[in-house]
């Protein structure tokens, strides 16, 4: 039995191990698409017409703000379950709400 003991506890802490590693890169991920985001919504309003953006342009950036949101809930769902070493299922819910809501809104009905 106490070598069950060492060996779940190596488990546990290579399993918060990887879960810091994924949450570094999601951070690292969410940094850069917000600023592809900020370079995407200065590069329309600069092109002509200037200072507007056209419809398809805002789906554009309303669907990589909400990738955003989820990568972001992700993240708190993530440290969630670092800190507690459980799973945590109102996150999970919200994030896939948040995921299907970005595919409704991103919806092109036209192009499906």
């Amino acid at each position: 039995m106490n070598g069950e003991n060492k060996f779940d506890k190596l488990l546990n802490s290579l399993t918060i191990l990887l879960i810091r590693f994924l949450m570094g890169v999601l951070v690292l991920c969410l940094l850069l698409g917000s600023i592809g985001l900020l370079k995407v919504i200065f590069e329309e309003l600069m092109s002509p017409p200037v200072m507007v953006l056209e419809v398809e342009v805002l789906f554009n950036i309303f669907s990589l703000i909400l990738i955003i949101a989820i990568g972001y809930e992700l993240f708190k769902a993530l440290h969630i379950v670092a800190i507690s070493s459980s799973i945590p299922s109102l996150p999970i819910i919200q994030i896939a709400i948040i995921a299907v809501a970005n595919k409704i809104i991103t919806l092109n009905i036209k192009d499906t």
